[in-house]
């Protein structure tokens, strides 16, 4: 009796230990399990959290120099000071994934810093030799779709004997004696009104010209009357700095 009861205890002994060495397997199982769902959320977040999208190869150093061609009208204006087309620009980005085959015809270049990115429509552009890609972040093409407010004109329609004052970037001052020849001159250069001149920087003035009360600033591509921007598109002004230029203390540009 005592040798069975003792069986029986050994046996007994021996289940429990079975099961108190599956435990701690068990818990392993389920940890590990735990742990690689985790990793795999987090991996599949932090492919979520990538951003696809790249931009052009200007945006590596300053934008310097924008010449803008419109290419239906055959217009091109220098666009260099134009600080919200800028901006814009380096916030213009696509999908490398997502090249196109064909886009129709370019509607604009625009040579930045002297390489070409061309503008397609849909907002599909394409830079130094690039593919074409659909771009996002900047609507370059509804933006550069309103630079120009109204056609090609000239300056004209000034009163003969309106008096004419010029002054140069030094200060320097000249009246103009022969208005005809003046007047003529100065409608020799071609010009188009901007839109938004609010986006453009205000660099100094080469020549401020006083005809009667219309006061015109000129400099480096482009010229102002009043609140009003244009940009030169043929011609030039050069033949002001033909004028004999000197100083005066009589007030002979009163606005300055």
């Amino acid at each position: 009796m005592k040798k069975v009861i003792v069986l029986c205890l050994i046996a007994a002994m021996l289940l429990l230990s079975g099961c108190t060495g599956q435990t701690p397997l068990d818990t392993d199982v389920q940890t590990k399990q735990t742990s690689t769902a985790e990793t795999s959320t987090t991996s599949d977040k932090k492919t979520e959290d990538v951003d696809p999208l790249q931009c052009f190869g200007y945006t590596e150093t300053d934008i310097d120099s924008v010449i803008f061609t419109d290419i239906q009208k055959g217009i091109t204006v220098d666009l260099s000071a134009n600080n919200a087309l800028k901006d814009g620009l380096m916030n213009l980005q696509y999908d490398p994934a997502q090249a196109m085959t064909e886009a129709g015809e370019a509607v604009y270049e625009l040579k930045i810093n002297g390489k070409s990115l061309y503008v397609y429509p849909e907002n599909v552009a394409a830079y130094d030799g690039s593919a074409l890609y659909t771009c996002q972040g900047f609507d370059a093409l509804a933006y550069l779709g309103g630079v120009f407010a109204g056609e090609q004109t000239q300056l004209g329609g000034f009163s003969a004997d309106a008096t004419v004052k010029i002054q140069n970037a030094k200060g320097l001052v000249a009246k103009v004696e022969d208005n005809e020849a003046f007047f003529t001159e100065l409608g020799k250069a071609t010009l188009i009104k901007l839109s938004n001149a609010a986006d453009y920087s205000d660099p100094s003035a080469e020549y401020t010209v006083l005809i009667g009360d219309d006061c015109i600033k000129i400099c480096n591509g482009y010229l102002s009357v009043g609140e009003d921007l244009y940009a030169i598109t043929g011609g030039s002004f050069d033949f002001l700095s033909e004028y004999a230029y000197s100083s005066s203390s009589n007030g002979f540009l009163p606005w300055i």
